[in-house]
């Protein structure tokens, strides 16, 4: 596991994961490649014993102290591991990002002007594509909608119970 520095990041970028060291490459690049710089990216892999997800992980946080790195010791599968991440981000700010996506270019640094200029959300949404067997199967544009949506502090439990 890496070492995490002492100052709190702007945002913290969280993804489950499981058996898919090729898929979370494309996503871990997609984070690198931001414009925005002040972000922890923070992976759990639900994999038990660890295996080649674990071993890529811990080569990627050796080299860049903003990933952090844990391993899921609770109940095992997709919504115990994504709650896990969650509770792991440090941040003000979180963008789930899953390990078969990859965020926009300039998403992170979209959706950190958004909170200045709408210091009361209390969610954010930004765009991501989406990959299904390592093809783009649904590229992050929704028609006329906004690559970055607010939603009131009102309507933010709602969201948790709602997928577009």
């Amino acid at each position: 596991m890496s070492e995490s520095s002492s100052k709190i990041p702007a945002l913290s970028i969280v993804m489950p994961t499981y058996k898919r060291p090729d898929m979370i490459r494309r996503a871990v690049k997609s984070v690198m490649l931001q414009t925005v710089t002040d972000w922890e990216l923070v992976i759990s892999d639900d994999e038990d014993p660890p295996g080649p997800t674990w071993q890529y992980l811990r080569q990627i946080a050796a080299k860049d102290r903003r990933i952090r790195i844990v391993r899921n010791p609770e109940d095992h599968g997709q919504i115990p591991n994504n709650n896990y991440v969650l509770r792991q981000a440090r941040a003000p700010w979180i963008k789930p990002l899953y390990d078969d996506d990859a965020l926009k270019p300039g998403c992170l640094q979209r959706m950190l002007l958004a909170t200045l200029k709408k210091p009361e959300a209390s969610v954010l949404i930004c765009l991501a594509d989406n990959y299904l067997n390592n093809e783009l199967s649904k590229p992050g544009l929704r028609g006329a909608a906004s690559t970055l949506e607010y939603l009131a502090p009102d309507d933010a439990l709602l969201a948790a119970y709602l997928q577009d």
